[in-house]
């Protein structure tokens, strides 16, 4: 297959609306054999990895989407992880590959030893009353909403407490703290998803918090994300295309110079 070819290919899978028809894990039920309540902690560990310049949590394009794959610093293998924001409504464009399950927050938050708290039973209090009651959660794709398993009958049984485990902020954080590493804990309400076949979706969701007054306000929060799921084996298969164009350009302009060079060579001086 030629590198036109491929692309073409890749380009006409992912320029179709796919059916909106994904499965939504159960809340007990492991992401690539990742409890959820452990992977809402790694989620926050690679959120608070990246500096405001480049954190996925402020990106209003999906510009930065690409750090959310199982690229990043934090182990998720086979796992895609999507941003939230800080509060408002965000729309980002993402891509990823038909091979990658979806853990997104509907509603979150992380707390941590000692700004926030002096022990783990307190900082799981502030993260609790940082959410306080959540409400209206909703998922939806391409505009329908998405079906809960049989074990399930609402969104609000999605909430995850993670254990406790070290929270790393660099300089020029999210949170404005000191840089360094921090017991912390996480709370919120998670969306699992598994891989979905390749194509174009939209899923949409939101909640609202009640926050815990004065202190922590409501808020809410709604986000769009335009999904672009292409194959696996065709991302693979372009950069090896891709590779191997690279290679013979070199092998092409190396010939060339050589062969000008011998020209030179034999020129009368």
């Amino acid at each position: 297959m030629t590198l036109k070819r491929a692309l073409t290919l890749a380009c006409l899978l992912t320029s179709a609306s796919a059916p909106a028809v994904a499965e939504l894990l159960a809340p007990d039920h492991a992401v690539n054999g990742i409890p959820q309540a452990q992977l809402s902690g790694r989620w926050w560990q690679w959120l608070s990895s990246y500096p405001i310049a480049t954190n996925p949590g402020l990106d209003t394009t999906g510009e930065h989407s690409n750090l959310g794959s199982d690229q990043g610093p934090v182990s998720h293998p086979g796992i895609f992880f999507l941003a939230g924001n800080f509060s408002g409504f965000s729309a980002r464009t993402v891509t990823l590959t038909d091979d990658q399950s979806l853990f997104v927050p509907l509603v979150n938050t992380a707390s941590f030893i000692p700004v926030l708290g002096s022990n783990e039973a307190e900082i799981r209090a502030d993260a609790a009353a940082t959410i306080g009651t959540a409400s209206g959660l909703f998922a939806r794709l391409n505009g329908t909403d998405l079906a809960l398993p049989p074990s399930t009958s609402s969104l609000l049984e999605y909430r995850q407490k993670s254990p406790l485990f070290p929270l790393t902020f660099p300089a020029d954080n999210v949170f404005g703290v000191a840089p360094g590493t921090y017991d912390a804990v996480a709370d919120g309400y998670w969306l699992p998803l598994e891989p979905l076949t390749p194509g174009r979706y939209t899923l949409e969701i939101g909640a609202h918090a009640t926050g815990t007054p004065p202190t922590y306000p409501a808020f809410t929060l709604t986000q769009r994300y335009d999904l672009i799921v292409v194959p696996e084996a065709a991302i693979n298969s372009i950069l090896l295309l891709g590779l191997i164009g690279v290679a013979l350009i070199g092998c092409w302009s190396s010939g060339t110079s050589k062969r000008r060079s011998l020209r030179k060579a034999e020129l009368p001086g």
